[in-house]
């Protein structure tokens, strides 16, 4: 079975074979948009020959239709795109169905089933999503925010001479040059966001919940939190994985 998650920047894929995720090397939506030749790299998809393929997307029409047709057309089968489910193997959601990404969702799914307490889920990509899950398996709602990559083009695009920077090392307390500057700026922005979803904690649980963070941004999050967390690399394919098995 071949599992993809398309996000916002990157499509990740995963054959599911004998109960194991084997990851395939993510590709950049931007080349899926602008070129055929490169926008389905699977060198070895001949030797897949799934016979399901389940797609969690987050991306334009225009791309979705693009998938469907050259998995269509390349490997013969017809994709299913994943839907949101009210209620799905114990978690519920508090969110109407259509509301609600179904990337989060997924990565909801993957954490709640294999913690089942109280979680705090982070997808940090392109936007910081960060999702409330109590001990019942109630999914209570969440945040949005955005990415240091949407923030650090944000600062290049509406200044004259700052230059694009999406990720620094929050080590420095004072940078010395603008790079650094910039790169650290953000990356303080982010734990500081982090940090005051902790602060805010107790009005949502009366015990601590266990952070699980995912995506490209998560290991920055990880340096920067002095709080019992884990991290999980790839969880919303987990989260197809599961609905895959159903």
């Amino acid at each position: 079975m071949l599992l993809i998650d398309i996000g916002n920047s990157w499509l990740k894929s995963a054959h599911f074979r004998d109960e194991v995720l084997h990851p395939i090397s993510p590709l950049e939506i931007s080349h899926f948009k602008s070129d055929r030749t490169v926008c389905w790299t699977l060198p070895d998809r001949k030797m897949l020959s799934p016979e399901k393929i389940l797609v969690s997307s987050v991306a334009s029409q225009e791309v979705n239709e693009k998938c469907y047709k050259i998995l269509l057309s390349e490997l013969g089968i017809e994709p299913y795109f994943v839907q949101v489910q009210k209620t799905y193997k114990g978690l519920t959601t508090l969110y109407a169905t259509s509301k609600l990404g179904v990337d989060r969702w997924l990565a909801c799914l993957a954490a709640w089933s294999k913690y089942k307490k109280n979680l705090i889920v982070v997808d940090a990509g392109t936007a910081i999503t960060v999702d409330f899950i109590n001990y019942t398996g109630t999914h209570l709602g969440g945040l949005i925010t955005p990415g240091p990559t949407i923030l650090g083009n944000a600062l290049a695009g509406g200044t004259a001479h700052l230059p694009v920077v999406s990720r620094g090392e929050a080590k420095m307390i004072v940078p010395t040059d603008t790079e650094e500057a910039i790169g650290i700026g953000l990356d303080t922005l982010l734990l500081g966001f982090m940090n005051q979803v902790k602060a805010e904690c107790s009005q949502v649980y009366d015990s601590d919940p266990l952070w699980v963070l995912t995506g490209g941004a998560a290991s920055t999050i990880s340096a920067g939190i002095k709080w019992p967390h884990v991290t999980e690399q790839n969880l919303v394919l987990d989260g197809l994985k599961i609905f895959a098995i159903g």
